[in-house]
């Protein structure tokens, strides 16, 4: 009986400690990905990559509607640039 008592007593704690236990490994990975983002290592480099593809944008529509506007802007300036004319021609 007693034994029982302990072993539920040990899960619940387990259960409680749980979340902050998953938050310090959390926490412990981000400090670690910073210091190699601030060495330039090639992990921090891989693991930022492998997130950006592999999670979605939020902002997708916006960033397609700015891309295609800063593509109409740099046609728009190629239309109306003034052709070179070579010296000597």
């Amino acid at each position: 009986m007693l034994m029982l008592f302990l072993q539920e007593f040990y899960f619940e704690i387990g259960l409680v400690l749980l979340p902050w236990l998953v938050f310090l490994i959390v926490g412990m990975m981000a400090a670690k990905l910073l210091s190699w983002a601030r060495g330039r290592k090639g992990g921090a480099i891989v693991f930022g990559v492998l997130v950006q593809m592999f999670l979605p944008d939020p902002y997708v529509e916006r960033t397609i509607a700015a891309v295609i506007v800063e593509k109409k802007i740099e046609q728009r300036r190629k239309d109306s640039a003034e052709p070179h004319i070579k010296d000597g021609e």
